[in-house]
């Protein structure tokens, strides 16, 4: 069995005949402009004729990219299968079927195998992630990417559920979210020192021998976001606290290869990320943003609100109060509201919810799922003396009906079961 790292998130785990490529993002930007890839990636689109299958966790841009996925040659996708979990909206299976892909599965809960010596499960997680753990020889490697588990109760049913304790396991090290405003470093190295705490967390519960730190390898490359890479932490911090915690560190730099059981430098891979992170990351290299016309996203903002009113119960309004949005590069604050979004000069912008500039704004209006793409991005700032949680809900509505639910009474009901459910196993 042999790891070869391709970059953040992605590697090829390969045993005999069977090339399972993990989360291929490979070039370009994502989360609207807002994330780049600290180093090129260690992979052409020619070496996709030895993948036999790709798997992804979930649909998020860094994980899940469409650009590069179309980049593979037509004979060369002809070739792969990929594996996918079970979802509502289907569109990740659907959206390979179509560019031709070879197979595409939908996995079920249980072990899917590969070959006789290699097998995969993949379970959902909250908020469309998932993990894979892979069976390879008897050997476990255990991939859990995004998915937040907060307690040891949820680590410990990944180990009852695979059978056994991983001897290799891949996790996130850094924050990959908004955290606080620009003059909030503190919120940022908080939340980052408890990823690393998190870590800890999941290796005294599923006491892997090797641990790699393989998922935070991005920097926020905005213009509107460069200030969040004040408190990321480097991979060097990371490999300490996997060490403190009982674990040996498995750090890879873009290119290395590790064949299980080997001695691996781990060292010259954290001098590589430090290069290429001082090199990479500078505040001359960022994106710039444009200007959207006051008319277009007028425009636009209306049609959102239609979608909404369209799109789910007609109670919504109830739920969804009137905020306030300062549009930083247009210098101009407006008004949402279920039925309308229009001007509101009467408002100061100190009051408002939120600040972002008009592009941000312009891309949350024309996808349902643009609201959580500027979560994480940071492409914007919450005001101290607004009521940020105003204007998250609209989006949190679009996202559920991104994921093909309707917010009606129907499932209002299923919420609040699910909800009883949980106290009662509390």
């Amino acid at each position: 069995m042999r790891i070869i790292f391709v970059n953040h998130a992605c590697y090829l785990l390969e045993h005999g005949d069977v090339k399972l490529l993990h989360d291929p993002w490979l070039s370009g930007s994502a989360f609207h402009n807002g994330w780049a890839l600290i180093a090129p990636s260690a992979w052409s689109y020619e070496r996709f004729a030895e993948v036999t299958h790709i798997w992804f966790s979930h649909e998020h841009p860094d994980h899940f990219s469409p650009q590069d996925l179309k980049a593979i040659a037509p004979e060369h996708r002809a070739g792969i299968t990929v594996l996918f979990h079970k979802t509502r909206d289907r569109k990740v299976v659907d959206y390979c079927r179509k560019l031709g892909f070879g197979e595409v599965i939908e996995l079920g809960d249980g072990w899917f195998d590969l070959c006789p010596e290699f097998s995969v499960m993949n379970r959902p997680h909250t908020d469309g992630d998932s993990w894979l753990c892979a069976r390879v020889n008897g050997h476990y490697v255990l991939n859990i990417n995004d998915c937040n588990l907060e307690s040891d109760a949820a680590l410990r049913a990944i180990l009852k559920v695979i059978g056994g304790h991983p001897e290799v396991l891949l996790t996130q090290f850094s924050y990959a979210n908004a955290a606080g405003n620009r003059n909030d470093t503190d919120i940022r190295r908080e939340l980052a020192a408890s990823k690393l705490a998190e870590v800890s967390r999941q290796i005294r519960v599923l006491m892997p021998k090797w641990v790699v730190p393989f998922a935070s390898f991005i920097w926020f490359c905005h213009e509107e976001n460069f200030y969040r890479n004040d408190a990321v932490n480097p991979v060097g911090l990371a490999a300490q606290a996997i060490t403190e915690a009982g674990a040996r560190p498995l750090v890879m730099f873009n290119g290395d290869t590790w064949s299980l059981g080997e001695d691996h430098d781990s060292e010259s891979a954290v001098l590589a990320w430090e290069k290429a992170f001082s090199e990479h990351v500078r505040p001359e290299l960022v994106l710039k943003a444009a200007k959207i016309e006051v008319d277009e996203l007028l425009n636009a903002g209306q049609h959102f609100c239609d979608t909404l009113r369209n799109q789910n119960a007609s109670w919504i309004h109830k739920v969804l109060k009137p905020t306030t949005i300062f549009i930083t590069d247009l210098n101009l604050v407006f008004s949402l509201a279920p039925w309308h979004f229009r001007l509101a000069p009467e408002m100061k912008p100190e009051f408002c919810d939120v600040h972002l500039g008009s592009e941000a704004m312009l891309y949350c209006f024309k996808h349902l799922w643009g609201g959580s793409t500027l979560r994480i991005n940071g492409r914007y700032e919450a005001p101290l003396k607004g009521r940020f949680n105003r204007f998250k809900r609209y989006f949190n509505i679009a996202q559920l009906n991104n994921e093909d639910y309707s917010v009606n009474l129907g499932f209002a009901l299923q919420y609040l079961f699910r909800v009883i459910q949980e106290r009662l196993r509390a």
